[in-house]
């Protein structure tokens, strides 16, 4: 087991707290912070901003979690931010349909060849 997963899930939450920003600025996988941030439910905005930016699938995940409503924008661009092949667009997608943004998913649907282009450059 990694460190950043055996403190996710075993330390203590005071403690878990204070490296939450450690966990999300090196780069520790999304599912390994999401754990985290569940965990603590951080009220820090500064903390939120920077989990949006580094990780937007995590972040519509956790939000959706901990019921912390986005707007359809900032679902979107979740979705847009993340890869297909590395399944964090599946989760973005995943959040966008918890939140019942129809119109986000359909959106996204049709922008389907488009996806698909830019992956396969982004991998190739």
């Amino acid at each position: 087991m990694s460190a950043a997963k055996l403190i996710a899930y075993e330390a203590p939450e005071h403690r878990l707290e204070e490296i939450l920003w450690d966990l999300v600025k090196t780069e520790t996988e999304g599912w390994i912070i999401s754990r985290a941030i569940i965990r603590t439910k951080p009220k820090d905005q500064d903390l939120w901003n920077l989990l949006e930016e580094t990780y937007p699938a995590t972040f519509a995940y956790v939000s959706v979690k901990l019921n912390k409503r986005l707007t359809q924008e900032d679902c979107k661009k979740a979705i847009l931010s993340e890869s297909g092949t590395t399944n964090q667009r599946g989760l973005a997608i995943w959040a966008a349909g918890q939140m019942g943004y129809w119109s986000v998913l359909e959106d996204i649907e049709e922008m389907a060849d488009k996806l698909d282009e830019y992956d396969m450059n982004y991998f190739s």
